[in-house]
């Protein structure tokens, strides 16, 4: 539990990020997988993370 008016953060880490990161999991796998299996859980949190991480990229120009 952290409360955040008496400064228990630090720096840009907090709980509203690992939230988020959460929520757009779960978007991908409702709207791009549909269903997930165990076994290829880890090749669904590193096609993700590859997102999340270049969300913010623009195409390159052709």
């Amino acid at each position: 539990m952290v409360y955040h008016p008496a400064g228990e953060y630090k720096g840009d880490a907090h709980t509203n990020s690992i939230g988020s990161v959460w929520a757009l999991f779960k978007r991908q796998i409702v709207g791009i997988h549909h269903w997930f299996s165990a076994k290829h859980l880890q090749q669904y949190v590193q096609d993700m993370t590859w997102r999340l991480n270049r969300r913010s990229m623009s195409p390159p120009s052709a």
